[in-house]
């Protein structure tokens, strides 16, 4: 499933990835984090951020996940070691809270 959020999230100039917090699938995707991981949009919400991720960041995902909401104002916030599609790595800072 992808979602429509509009032009504040699509054209904002920073990557802005949506994921279901069970599945890591993501359900959209801006132009900025396509860019970012080399990706056209429509391949990055067929994909799931584990797919991004370097696999020993999976463990460390978990955790974030299962304490979220504190664990995202924890400080300091861990730094999460992604991938593009190219295989450079990458370094990202994470924030967010679930959605309801």
């Amino acid at each position: 499933m992808t979602l429509e959020l509009g032009p504040f999230f699509e054209q904002h100039p920073l990557p802005h990835l949506l994921f279901d917090l069970d599945s890591l699938e993501f359900l959209a995707a801006n132009e900025a984090a396509a860019k970012r991981y080399g990706y056209p949009v429509e391949r990055l919400v067929r994909m799931t951020w584990a797919d991004l991720l370097l696999p020993c960041e999976l463990p460390v995902l978990r955790r974030f996940i299962e304490g979220l909401p504190g664990s995202a104002t924890t400080q300091p916030q861990h730094v999460w070691q992604e991938r593009r599609a190219d295989g450079k790595r990458l370094y990202s800072d994470v924030r967010g809270a679930p959605w309801q």
